[in-house]
């Protein structure tokens, strides 16, 4: 069944905290409202010009320089690190969440875990709380919006900042709210349940020091780099593993079948492809001792021949209603001296 969330309203976050939900640094928020389970509502990047001097000592260098993977990520990272005047400016929309959770945290120790288990710093957490003299803490299960909401900020100030506001209706004439039909979750369920759970019981992180090594490898940009702070990412939890389907597993799960029929020759070839699939070399031309996964042996000839990483030779037997012929071995035996000559 299709899911439609209806969303008529966002809650104010720094841009940079909506660029950690979006990236799957964070799955919690720190609103000055408490947000209730089950709700739904946009995340709106809000950025405070009188926060943004503030910027660096609120969170865990070098979490806002990190390259994010949209232009939409990189937009919300430098308008948080800017000081901009008073003006209209728009703001895109691209993020979405569902609150599974919210409690409330009044100790001092309380923060201290909470920022070693998330982007924040502790000065900047106990610095909310003696302001607030407690903290709400929502579970965010943040998804992607597939089509970009733009809005224009010029009427959200600074008093909305921590809250939920209304967002413009999609259709004026009917007065309809936004609605989205395609859920696409920053993590998987899997990790937000485990990372739920550590902030929960407020654990710490299992893995401090690789996030160290995330941030420093985050600022490379070479290939090497990034597949190794993707690697980083989905190993800490902040991301799922994407493997790429492999378009020779079409063939190869036609194997099985083909050896148990009596297509000989496409089972010859299919083994041949397989071991050069598996990283399987041979030099020899000789169609009678090679390796060429769009020829064959033939009447007389070796069925494979592999020279690196080390020598195998071998005869295919397809047959659909046979058994192995016992002189097999023999026969191998044979033909390998024969084209091999030893």
């Amino acid at each position: 069944m299709l899911e439609v969330v209806s969303l008529d309203r966002a809650l104010c976050l720094p841009a940079a905290d909506v660029t950690a939900l979006l990236k799957g640094q964070l799955i919690v928020a720190t609103p000055k409202v408490s947000v209730q389970k089950g709700w739904t509502f946009a995340l709106y990047p809000y950025v405070d010009s009188a926060r943004t001097t503030q910027i660096e000592p609120e969170y865990h260098q070098p979490t806002l320089s990190l390259p994010m993977g949209s232009e939409y990520q990189q937009q919300t990272l430098s308008l948080a690190q800017a000081i901009i005047t008073p003006q209209q400016v728009e703001v895109t929309i691209a993020a979405w969440a569902r609150c599974e959770n919210c409690i409330m945290l009044h100790k001092t120790d309380q923060v201290e875990t909470l920022s070693n288990l998330t982007v924040w710093t502790r000065h900047s957490l106990k610095k909310l709380l003696q302001e607030r003299q407690h903290l709400f803490l929502a579970f965010l299960r943040v998804y992607q919006i597939p089509e970009l909401i733009v809005v224009s900020d010029h009427a959200v100030t600074s008093e909305k900042f921590g809250k939920f506001i209304g967002l413009p209706v999609l259709d004026q004439q009917f007065r309809e709210p936004l609605k989205v039909t395609q859920i696409l979750p920053v993590v998987s369920d899997r990790i937000f349940a485990q990372r739920k759970q550590y902030l929960e019981e407020m654990r710490p992180p299992p893995h401090a020091e690789l996030e160290k090594l995330h941030g420093s490898i985050a600022q490379l940009a070479d290939p090497e780099a990034k597949a190794l702070e993707h690697d980083l990412e989905v190993f800490l939890g902040w991301a799922d593993y994407n493997a790429q389907p492999d378009p020779d597993l079409k063939w190869i799960s036609t194997i099985a079948s083909v050896g148990n029929s009596s297509d000989g020759n496409l089972f010859e070839k299919l083994v041949r492809k397989s071991f050069v699939k598996l990283g399987f070399t041979n030099s020899n031309v000789n169609l009678h001792a090679s390796l060429d996964p769009e020829g064959c042996g033939g009447a007389g000839g070796l069925d494979f021949y592999c020279e690196e990483p080390y020598q195998i030779v071998g005869e295919c037997k397809a047959t659909k209603t046979d058994a192995v012929p016992t002189d097999t071995p023999g026969q191998l035996i044979q033909l390998g001296l024969k084209h091999l000559r030893k």
